[in-house]
């Protein structure tokens, strides 16, 4: 059996700076208290690497709120890292006014956003936001915007939207890119409307790529099951692909009657998951086939 890697595949360019710099933190700072205010990246391999220095503790909770966590920080001498998806700058602020040291490495392509979200509310702009409300980039987008932005993923969540004079329209970083431009036509004149390409270009390209799924026999994608853009990735590829295996790198497991018959197979990942961990499936699924 044929094995294709289809590209882009592995780290995106974001994540790949995120996590080398954090190392580079990490190595700097080997005195200090080293504070992650949550997974720098959905990749829970990775994450767990990084706690094997003693002096780092990743803080989350179930709602991803960024400012509590980081005023639960009771100790001196401290290094805080925002994570890959952005966060409400009210933690941001409140860490640099203890006069700790701060690395905010929010994406930027997740920079871009919130900036353009403020942008937008500053010129009297309502802003409609695509996305989970429960993932972490949401909310912090949610912390730039304040009330005047409105999450949403159905036309039932813009029902106190439609009737504004302006909106802004803009999507998380990882959502499905067909989905949003669906959404579209559920915004009608008189309003003003502005529609912004947000989602990412990493995860726009995977999404690309599954569209042409069809042309392999088997189909699977490695990623974290935290991973938004590895879940968008694998429904797309359900959606067009009737033997899609979704792969947890930390726990592979393949099933050899799932290759019987399959005259090629294509990988895709999601884009934080490391090379190695790639490699590490390739290997396996070579051994099998």
């Amino acid at each position: 059996m044929k094995i294709n890697l289809v590209r882009p595949c592995a780290f995106c360019p974001g994540v790949e700076r995120v996590v080398q710099k954090t190392k580079e933190i990490i190595a700097d700072y080997k005195s200090a208290h080293i504070y992650l205010i949550g997974n720098i990246v959905h990749n829970d391999e990775l994450c767990k690497q990084l706690l094997k220095n003693k002096n780092v503790k990743i803080l989350e909770n179930k709602n991803h709120d960024r400012l509590a966590l980081v005023k639960s920080i009771k100790t001196n001498n401290n290094v805080i890292i925002f994570s890959a998806h952005g966060t409400d700058p009210r933690a941001v602020d409140f860490a640099v006014a203890k006069g700790w040291k701060v690395f905010d490495l929010t994406c930027p392509w997740v920079n871009r956003i919130f900036s353009k979200i403020r942008y937008a509310i500053l010129h009297g702009y309502h802003v409609a936001y695509f996305g989970d409300k429960n993932h972490v980039e949401a909310i912090a987008a949610k912390g730039h915007g304040g009330n005047d932005l409105t999450i949403y993923k159905t036309k039932k969540d813009l029902k106190k939207v439609l009737d504004k004079p302006y909106v802004q329209v803009v999507a998380q970083t990882t959502m499905d890119q067909q989905e949003y431009i669906a959404t579209q036509k559920w915004f009608t004149p008189p309003a003003i409307i502005k529609f912004a390409d947000t989602i990412c270009h990493s995860s726009r390209q995977r999404q690309e790529n599954a569209l042409e799924a069809k042309q392999y026999d088997l189909v699977f994608v490695i990623s974290d099951p935290n991973s938004h853009n590895g879940q968008s990735l694998y429904q797309v590829l359900k959606a067009r692909q009737k033997h899609v295996v979704f792969v947890d790198p930390q726990h592979i497991k393949l099933n050899k009657k799932i290759l019987a018959k399959k005259k090629d197979c294509a990988i895709f990942t999601s884009s934080s998951v490391s090379q190695e961990q790639v490699d590490r499936f390739v290997k396996k699924l070579n051994k099998l086939i």
